[in-house]
């Protein structure tokens, strides 16, 4: 062979090796991709039992906290210092120190405190 051809042969090898260089860096990369692809599911699994135990925590505190009031609470005649609400109900709050909560509340006020507000 003379070594005009060696030499053409020689750096035809080099961009072979190259190539399969990058391609080897390249299959590296994508099979890291993969490897975290694999975990999220095994992330989002975990995260999502996670997420439903602490729904259902928050449901057993909202059927214990929102249970419908007897008739005998509902009829004290106290005074309400506090009256807060939100997307999950009302928390009532008497002078007494009462702690009322319910998914809804209606008041009736006398005239004279409707004149005042």
């Amino acid at each position: 062979m003379t070594k005009t051809k060696k030499e053409e042969v020689e750096r035809q090898l080099e961009g072979v090796e190259g190539e399969a260089k990058n391609i080897l860096a390249r299959v590296s990369s994508l099979e890291l991709e993969m490897d975290k692809e694999r975990r999220l599911p095994m992330e989002f699994s975990a995260r999502s039992k996670e997420l439903e135990n602490d729904l259902s925590k928050l449901r057993s505190v909202a059927d214990v906290q929102f249970a419908p009031l007897s008739k005998e609470e509902l009829n004290k005649q106290q005074v309400v210092t506090e009256i807060e609400y939100s997307d999950i109900g009302v928390t009532i709050k008497t002078e007494d120190g009462g702690v009322f909560y319910a998914k809804t509340a209606f008041i009736s006020p006398s005239a004279g405190v409707l004149q005042r507000v």
